[in-house]
């Protein structure tokens, strides 16, 4: 026999006390939605806890002072043009490497 059956049977089929019966599953049903509640409240917390270690751990990655080039481009991908060895390309000095198919 299933326990759960085993335990429904014994609250419901109880001569005696009807309405004891009736309170008593009102009272499992309250008691679990509580439970239920006070669950997921509880994950809620440890979730937001987490959340805030997480960000102050990837803060504590990043230094106190930054070392930028003077033009303040932040950007790792474009070079500043200020640089005089750089070599500068024209459009003629394209042309130049082109060959016809």
């Amino acid at each position: 026999m299933n326990f759960e059956l085993f335990i429904a049977r014994r609250i419901l089929n109880d001569n005696e006390n009807k309405k004891n019966a009736f309170f008593s599953v009102i009272k499992i049903a309250i008691f679990s939605i509580s439970l239920g509640f006070m669950i997921m409240l509880f994950s809620m917390v440890i979730i937001r806890g987490f959340k805030s270690e997480i960000k102050n751990k990837v803060i504590a990655f990043g230094s106190h002072i930054s070392i930028m080039n003077y033009d303040n481009n932040s950007s790792f991908r474009y070079k500043s043009g200020n640089n005089k060895n750089e070599k500068r390309y024209t459009r003629n000095s394209f042309k130049r490497n082109w060959k016809r198919f």
